[in-house]
């Protein structure tokens, strides 16, 4: 009979059992489970029958039932296996993880011992998934009876295109597996070996002799998103890595037709800081072009290339950007007083804030009103009165009243403060006879100059600030007429108007006939030849002419008449003793 039946393994079981009870007349007979049917075909039992173990060796007869096996009876008879699986217990429990000794669900074909993918097609706790390598032998590599767990086989004997160039670690002294082990997982899958990069380059670079550190802006979203977008995958290298133009074919640098180091993308481009190292690269050469653009001071990154386009259209004129592009409120309207000027007629290109801070830039073009301003304090600053400057600059505020508040109520009877006065230089252009040409014909010598009388910038400048005698000294002394109410002006105008005549000026006074009427000029006043008052009067003193000489000037005939007296008026009565009615 063929010991390998099914036949001969069912008259093997009956004979053993038959033989138990034989042994044990008084032991109650065991059941059997019926799952047994099952059991006896799994790789476990049928290799333990083949060896003709009984079946006590494992199970135990106490008890109504067949029991399960202990736990360490794989230990009575394997204990020169070592286990290299799981926790290593070596328990009953480790052996049938692997060894099936159950029977094979319905449609499922039982798992021999090597049969490791029933379990790890899944997650194994922290043993991923294996993936990769599923379809090649476990026991090629694994050895979970062996003296080391693993005894992985050369890489190259699958990979045999393979040629790995990674620097150090890649020396002859440390074996191939290791080798890839460095970047991929044995398990894992192929394409996830570029995660691994960061690992060594990034984060224990500093433990790792000779690893470069590569900064995290090497990769990013939208462009370089992994180490082998540019280097080879085995051939570390850098001269094996991609070229720049394998990707950017049409990417032309400025002026790199005719500027040599614009036609190598790494002399801007860091390789592992594409973005930001570009922007500050341009001092590397141009180390004598230092620019005080505004945008400098908020990012200097983009000093440059906020005007130069790196990386101009094909086709493209390579000039600097235009400013308007940007400064689209100085531009508008052609800028500073729609003079269409271009920007750099202010501004220098790399000295743009200190260009246009320049005391002399307005002077630049207006040369002479510069000049004039110069001279007048407190208007050599052009925005101090031109608001808007230097782009939109607005006529000058003619009210001058950020400064000059004092001199304001002139603004109550004058159109503003340029109607008289020149507004860089300050000087009066336009005199007080432009406007008020009666006046100045009517005034008599000495009288000319306005503001010798008038404050311009008062409320009411037609009122006097300054009295007669401020000038007149000597005639206001004495004068008998300082008790009129309009003293010097009852007599005097000091310039005629519109409505009086020149004969009421101040060359001309008016007759005292006009206040004096002769009818009621006391006592010789009467007399015919009495009645020109300037011959014995003064109207600017209180004195009387009344000497002899004065009255023999015109009565000749009186010479010899009392010549002993000195004084006519003594005996000859001008004034009336009684009061005149």
């Amino acid at each position: 009979m063929n010991p390998k039946s099914p036949l001969y393994y069912m008259i093997f079981l009956c004979s053993s059992l038959l033989q138990g009870c034989l042994e044990e007349e008084s032991a109650p007979p065991v059941q059997v489970s019926p799952q047994w049917e099952e059991a006896r075909t799994s790789p476990g039992h049928q290799s333990h029958l083949q060896e003709k173990i009984s079946c006590g060796k494992c199970h135990s007869f106490e008890g109504p039932a067949l029991g399960p096996p202990q736990e360490k009876l794989c230990l009575d008879c394997h204990q020169e296996k070592k286990l290299n699986h799981g926790d290593n217990h070596r328990l009953v429990q480790d052996c049938s993880s692997c060894h099936q000794f159950n029977g094979a669900q319905e449609n499922e074909t039982p798992h021999q011992a090597n049969d490791c993918l029933s379990c790890h097609q899944e997650n194994q706790g922290t043993n991923l998934a294996v993936t990769t390598h599923k379809e090649q032998a476990c026991i090629d590599c694994h050895e979970p009876h062996g003296e080391e767990a693993i005894n992985p086989q050369p890489c190259t004997s699958c990979h045999e295109e393979i040629l790995l160039q990674h620097g150090k670690q890649s020396a002859p002294e440390r074996s191939l597996v290791a080798q890839c082990l460095d970047c991929h997982s044995p398990h894992g899958k192929a394409e996830t070996a570029g995660s691994a990069c960061a690992s060594c380059h990034q984060v224990a670079f500093e433990h790792l002799s000779g690893a470069p550190h590569i900064p995290e802006s090497a990769t990013f979203e939208g462009g370089h998103d992994a180490c082998n977008s540019c280097h080879n995958t085995h051939d570390l290298r850098n001269s094996a890595a991609q070229s720049c133009t394998s990707c950017h074919t049409s990417h032309p640098a400025l002026q790199s037709d005719e500027v040599k180091e614009h036609q190598e993308c790494s002399n801007c481009h860091s390789p592992h800081d594409v973005k930001s190292s570009a922007a500050t690269a341009c001092q590397t050469c141009h180390t004598k072009t230092q620019t005080d653009h505004p945008s400098a001071h908020v990012d200097v990154k983009s000093a440059c290339t906020s005007c130069h386009t790196p990386h101009p259209k094909k086709g493209a004129e390579s000039l600097p950007l235009d400013c308007a592009s940007c400064h689209k409120s100085a531009s508008k309207n052609g800028g500073h007083g729609s003079k269409k000027l271009d920007c750099s007629s202010c501004h220098q290109s790399h000295n743009f804030s200190q260009s246009s801070k320049a005391p002399s830039l307005c002077a630049s073009c207006h040369k002479s009103i510069a000049q004039e301003a110069s001279t007048n304090d407190g208007h050599q600053d052009c925005a101090s009165c031109h608001e808007t400057l230097p782009h939109q600059p607005q006529q000058g505020d003619t009210s001058c009243k950020g400064c000059h508040e004092l001199q304001r109520p002139a603004l109550n009877k004058h159109k503003d403060c340029t109607s008289c006065h020149s507004p860089h230089g300050g000087k009066v252009e336009t005199s007080c006879r432009s406007c008020h040409q009666q006046e100045h014909l009517s005034a008599p010598k000495g009288h000319q100059k306005c503001i010798s009388c008038h404050n311009p910038h008062s409320e009411s400048p037609r009122q006097m600030t300054a009295s007669c005698a401020s000038c007149h000294k000597e005639q206001e002394r004495h004068n008998p007429h300082n008790s009129l109410t309009e003293r010097c002006a009852t007599c005097h105008r000091p310039h005629g108007t519109s409505t009086e005549t020149l004969s009421l000026g101040a060359i001309k006074p008016p007759p005292c006939k006009s206040c004096h009427t002769q009818p009621q000029l006391p006592s010789l006043h009467q007399q015919k030849g009495h009645q020109d008052c300037s011959q014995c009067h003064n109207a600017h003193t209180s004195a009387v002419r009344r000497d002899r000489t004065t009255c023999l000037s015109c009565h000749k005939e009186q010479e010899n008449h009392q010549l002993s007296a000195q004084n006519c008026a003594s005996c000859h009565i001008f004034r009336s003793v009684i009061p005149l009615p």
